[in-house]
Formats: C-alpha cells, structure tokens, sequence
C-alpha cells in the first residue's frame, strides 16, 4: 500500500522551508522531521512539488534549491534548469541562477550528471540571445586586414588576489602576450556569480568582488604593467556592455582571448572581431565565441556537443594547461606548522574542500594510518571541527591548516598529494610537483589532466594501494619524486604554447 501525506503535514513542511533560519538548519530539520514520521522522501517531494506547480516559478525553484540538499542527486538542480525554458523570468534572473547552478555543480559532483552541462550549455545560449537581439545594429564585423595586428584584448569575468589561480593565469597569459611583440589590455566583465536580479536560494553561492580594483588604470606584476579595466558589480548590463564594444570598435583588436565560461560581453564582441575562449577546466568552455580552446585531447564526444550548438570541429583548438607559480616567499617546517615531523605527510588543497571531501573519502585515507601516514589540509574545510570532534582516529591523524598565502612553502613540508573527487585543483597539483611531492588522483578533473596515467588510479581502492607504496617504499618515493619535478616543467612552460596558439588561430579558414 503507497504511504500517503496529509494535508497538515505537508503545510507544516513548507512551513519549515520559509522559516527565517540557516539553510543548513532548514535542511536538518526537514530531514529529521521526513525520518521521524516515517515518510518516504520521494512522495514527500512530489506531494510538495504538486501543491507548488501552479505557485510563482522562484518560489519553486527555492524549493527545489533546498531539496538538493536532502536528494544529494542531479534531479533537483536538473528541474530547475528546465524551468528556466520558457519560463517568465527575466533575462538577468536566469544568468543569476545560471551561475549558481554552474558553481554548485562544479564544486560537487553529486548535482552533476550527463544531463546537466547540456541545460547549462542550453540555458545560457537562450541568455546571449536576449543581448545579442538587444545590440544586433552594433555589431558590424571588421576584417582582419582593418584591424591593429600588434593589440589583443584578453577578457575574464572574474579578477581577484595571486591566491586565485584564474586570476594568476590571466595575468600572466597579458604578460606572455607582452614578450611575444603583443600590445594588451585586460578587462574585468565582473559577470561571474552576478547579483542582478538575484532571488533566495538555498546555499546561495556568493560573489567575489575587489572594489578597489575599479579605480586600477593598471595592473603591475612581475615587473610589467597591464592596462586594466573592471566593470562595476552589477554586470551584466546594456550600459557597460555597449560602452565595452564601442571601445573594442574604435582600438580595432587582431584577436580577444576570453577565460572561462558565460562571459557575454566577449561573446559579442566576437561578432565585431574573433574571440577565443579558453577554458580553465578539462571540459570544453561554454561560449559562443568562434574558437573553443581546450586543455586536453579532443573526443567525438565534443564534437557532438558543439555541432549540437551550431559549431563544428574547425572552432576546437587544442591548447595544454600550462600553470604559473605563485612566488614562495617563506621557509617553513614542520614545527613551525605544528604537523608530526615523524610522520608520512599526506595533503590535500583546495578552497571548496568542505563540499569536494565526504566523510567516505576521509574514511578510506584513514585507512593508510596504520602506515604511519598523517593528513593535512589545506585551504577551506569547514566541516573539520565536526570530524574532529565525532571521530578520534581523524582528529589524532590530521591537521587543518586553513587558507594559506605561500602553499609552496608548505608544501616543502609535505610528501604526498592526493587529490579528492572534484572537477578543480589544477594549480594546486602543479604546485606540489614542482616541490617534487608526487601527485595521487583519480581519473577525472583537471588535476587527472595533469597528472596523466602514472600519478593516477581507477579507483579509491587503487587510492589507498598506492598511497601505502608510497610510504613504505622509500626507493619507489625518489623515482617518483624526480619525475614530478621533471612533469612540472613541461606543465609550467607557457610562452611556446601560447605562441603555437595563436599561429594555430591564425591559420585557422575560420580566422577572417
């Protein structure tokens, strides 16, 4: 017999979602409310899902943010993004909830499954569009022979501190460009996470935003300076875009590089002059600019995806990830880091650990004490003093050490890289391979990408296999050692690919 709800259940439910407490504390309470009365999750989703069909589209897609949460699946954030077709919100409300699914989805892997990329990638198509149809009369091509051949302009949507590994790598690509004969200048669109329109959300991701960056002419590191321009905190807007593209009319650019995904203003200005978009993940980036670059070898698979989007395989170029080190400014050791200095020093990196590292990885690094291993982390991981203080092997065998400004330095410290199950940590793997500190991931994510066949594993069994050989076997250590040091000159080399890019791009029957 199918388990049913009443009416005032399901009203004291809702009532429950649209407390003014913590999200976190919505979610808890929920689920302790669906466990104690023995209901099942799914009928409750449904029954609250048919009462809400005919309600103001936000207020279901905040239920479905909450529900998330609870389904731990691809279903919730799958729903919303279908909503948005043909749904009566505003052009600038579904780039809002545009990048918050992307940002959900990118930092856990539990809301991401086939299905989703094509939503996103569908979502934001349908989101140019409305800006394309707003400037179409300003959007005259001008051919290669009209435009300066010695300027290019390199876009992203975000600008933050050297910390942030997308802002060094944008920087230095302005630099590389510098030493290669090329005149630049960098523009902050500021479109990443925007806040224009924004409506409640569970777990809402926040923007990141450097005020004082809006008054820069310029930006000065390693020795050159950058012409630098940053675009208020409330893009995308008409004003501004328009403003961007008259200038990009008037300075004639050969080419634009643009980083990262769903930056419209750059996706228009490829109607004016051709744009490559470099992606700063191992995925193809989401844009309509003419090339598509990827970091990694191209599969049939992103063939289909971009033919599906009106591209063919003449818009994908290949360019490898290349990294640029942060300089080390310290000297640390482990006393100074309060870390075991008898120990084999594991470590893992990010700034989304809380959501990339689940309690069953750390189980199974847990695993690897009995080898005389310690764990270390490194960056944000919010949920540590609740490990710590539920789980004694954890907090006997691990340290949190939090953000930090020189992980090079520490990393001097450390002896293995392991990296979780997530999509990000490029940067961070690299960094521990200069070090000499082997890398250890599984075969996924941008750190696979680096790592290639040697410093990777099928699976979390393999993880723990390998893990254990590196601590016991101390010969095995140096061999690997010495080839992570010899992996990250090739993964630090950047001015020749660049070059070989741009050669590429210019070769290209596509490059008018």
């Amino acid at each position: 017999m199918k388990e049913e709800i009443d009416q005032k259940k399901l009203y004291y439910i809702l009532e429950i979602l649209f407390q003014d407490i913590k999200c976190n504390d919505k979610i808890n309470k929920l689920v302790t409310y669906i466990n104690n009365n023995k209901l099942n999750t799914d009928i409750v989703f449904n029954k609250i899902i048919e009462l809400t069909k005919l309600q103001n589209i936000k207020l279901r897609i905040y239920i479905y943010s909450v529900f998330m949460y609870i389904d731990k699946s691809s279903y919730f954030i799958n729903k919303i993004l279908k909503l948005t077709k043909n749904s009566i919100l505003s052009t600038n409300a579904k780039y809002y909830l545009l990048y918050q699914c992307a940002a959900k989805s990118f930092s856990n892997k539990k809301f991401l499954d086939k299905n989703t990329h094509t939503y996103i990638r569908k979502l934001y198509n349908s989101i140019y569009q409305d800006f394309y149809t707003e400037f179409v009369n300003d959007l005259q091509f001008i051919p290669k022979q009209k435009r300066d051949k010695k300027l290019i302009l390199v876009f992203t949507s975000q600008f933050l501190d050297l910390n942030h590994a997308p802002t060094r790598r944008v920087l230095n690509r302005c630099i590389d460009l510098n030493l290669l004969g090329y005149k630049t200048i960098l523009i902050n669109t500021a479109e990443a996470v925007s806040l224009v329109e924004s409506f409640p959300l569970c777990k809402a991701v926040a923007p990141n935003y450097i005020n004082k960056f809006s008054q820069y002419n310029s930006i000065d590191h390693e020795e050159h300076s950058i012409p630098y321009f940053q675009c208020t905190n409330n893009m995308p807007n008409t004003k501004e875009i328009g403003m961007i593209l008259n200038m990009v009319k008037k300075s004639k650019p050969y080419l634009v590089f643009s980083f990262g995904n769903f930056n419209i203003t750059s996706d228009l200005i490829n109607n004016i002059v051709p744009v490559a978009n470099i992606s700063l993940e191992s995925k193809i980036p989401i844009t309509k600019s003419l090339f598509h670059i990827k970091g990694t070898n191209i599969t049939n698979k992103d063939i289909k995806t971009l033919e599906k989007f009106d591209f063919t395989e003449k818009n994908l170029l290949i360019n490898k990830f290349t990294y640029y080190l942060k300089e080390q400014t310290k000297q640390l050791n482990r006393k100074n880091l309060n870390i075991p200095d008898n120990k084999f020093i594991i470590t893992l990196i990010g700034s989304r650990l809380t959501e990339e590292v689940d309690e069953h990885f750390i189980e199974a690094l847990l695993k690897t004490t009995s080898n005389n291993t310690h764990i270390v982390f490194i960056g944000i991981f919010n949920k540590y003093d609740t490990l710590a203080d539920k789980n004694k092997l954890f907090k006997n065998s691990t340290t949190n050490l939090g953000r930090q400004n020189d992980v090079l330095a520490i990393l001097e410290c450390c002896d293995l890289y392991v990296n979780p199950p997530r999509a990000g940590g490029g940067s961070s793997s690299v960094e521990a391979l200069s070090k000499g500190v082997p890398i250890l991931t599984l075969r996924s994510g941008d750190v696979y990408t680096n790592a290639g066949e040697e410093f990777s594993v099928k699976n979390t069994k393999q993880l723990i296999k390998k893990i254990n050989l590196y601590a016991l076997d101390k010969k095995y250590y140096k061999k690997m050692s010495k080839k992570a040091i010899k992996k990250a000159k090739t993964l630090t080399e950047t001015k020749k690919p660049l070059k070989k890019l741009i050669k590429t791009i210019k070769k290209n029957p596509l490059f008018k």
